[in-house]
C-alpha cells in the first residue's frame, strides 16, 4: 500500500468493484417500490449536470490541450458511493472499473484526447473540480456565466447529498 490515500480509495480491485456494483444493484432492485423519491433526486442531479456540461466542455477546450500537468494524471480522483448510486438509480452503465487502482497512479480513462468516459459516467469530482486555469478563464468572462456555473455546481452538490440521504432512509433502518 502506498500511504494513507489508498485507505480512502474504495473498490480499486476488479472484484471489489464488481461486488460494490452488484450489491448496490441488488439494494436498488429490492427496494425499487420505495425509491421513487431517490430516483427523482437522481433525475434532478442529471438535469443539473447536463446543464453545466456545455460550459465545462468549453472550459476544457480552452485550458486542457495546453495543460502541462493534467489533473487526470495528478489528482486523487475516484468514484465514490454517491457516483455509483446516481448511476444505479437511473440505470446508467457504470465505468468498467474504478478510476485508479492505487495512489499515485493516473486515471485509467485519461487519453490524449481527454476522458474516455461519457460525462454522465464520470465521478462528481471530475465535474466540480475547476483548475486554476479554468477559474482564470471564468474570472475573465461575464460574472453572470461564472455565477450560473458555480450556483449549478452547488445545487448538484446538495441534490447528491439529498439523493443519498433519501436512499439510505429507505434501505437502512436509521
Amino acid at each position: 500500500m502506498k500511504g494513507n490515500e489508498d485507505l480512502a480509495l474504495p473498490w480499486r480491485t476488479p472484484s471489489s468493484w464488481t461486488e460494490a456494483l452488484h450489491t448496490l444493484e441488488d439494494l436498488v432492485a429490492r427496494h425499487a417500490k420505495d425509491l421513487g423519491p431517490a430516483r427523482s433526486e437522481a433525475k434532478a442531479v442529471r438535469v443539473h449536470l447536463e446543464s453545466v456540461f456545455p460550459s465545462l466542455d468549453a472550459l476544457c477546450r480552452v485550458t486542457c490541450p495546453e495543460c502541462e500537468a493534467p489533473c487526470c494524471l495528478e489528482a486523487a480522483v475516484y468514484a465514490d458511493f454517491r457516483d455509483l448510486l446516481f448511476l444505479s438509480l437511473l440505470h446508467l452503465p457504470p465505468p468498467p472499473g474504478q478510476l485508479r487502482d492505487a495512489s499515485g497512479t493516473p486515471c485509467r480513462y485519461h487519453t490524449p484526447h481527454g476522458c474516455a468516459l461519457p460525462r454522465l459516467q464520470r465521478p462528481w469530482i471530475c465535474t466540480w473540480y475547476l483548475c486554476a486555469a479554468q477559474r482564470a478563464v471564468l474570472k475573465r468572462g461575464p460574472e453572470s456565466d461564472r455565477q450560473r456555473l458555480l450556483s449549478a455546481l452547488d445545487a448538484i452538490r446538495v441534490e447528491r447529498r439529498t439523493m443519498e440521504d433519501t436512499f439510505l432512509d429507505v434501505v437502512v433502518d436509521r
